[in-house]
Order: structure tokens, then sequence, then C-alpha cells
């Protein structure tokens, strides 16, 4: 699972103010403030499979000589490596 880098938030103007937005990377300080609170995060690179593991789902089938589910078991196989890898 992912973790913040950073928490915002956003201060409401009082009388002609302009806006304030603050920021932390403290997440002990972030749980202290009263206002709702705005996690941060990086951009996750994709991870992909490698050919070992794309043979593995294909051996894993125990459909081997019917070739269209063998291939289906392989691809629900790779579909659930891909999530597990990027934590969808």
């Amino acid at each position: 699972m992912r973790k913040p880098i950073a928490w915002m938030k956003e201060l409401v103007p009082q009388k002609g103010l302009e806006w304030q937005v603050v920021l932390t990377a403290h997440e002990e300080m972030a749980k202290d403030w009263e206002q709702p609170v705005i996690q941060l995060y990086t951009k996750q690179e994709w991870v992909g499979l490698t050919k070992e593991e794309i043979n593995q789902g294909l051996l894993r089938s125990f459909y081997v000589l019917e070739k269209a589910r063998a291939w289906r078991d392989g691809v629900a196989w790779a579909i659930q490596q891909l999530k597990d890898k990027n934590n969808v």
C-alpha cells in the first residue's frame, strides 16, 4: 500500500484575507489538524511481468490441451499478478 509523502490543508479566508495552504511532511503534525486534510502521493511507476512470471501463469493451467481456456487462465493469473505488484 502506498503511503503519502506529505499532507496539506487549506485555511478559509477571513474578512478578505487570501487563502493560505499549509503543507507538512510530518504525519503526526497532520493528525493534529482539525480541518479535513488532503494526502499527497508521488506518481507510482507501473510494475510489469517478467517472462518467467508469464510462463509460470501459462504452466499453472490444468487445461493445457484446451488452448483457449489455458490462455484465459494464464491471462487471469497475469492480471492478478499485476494488481498485486501495483497495489490495486
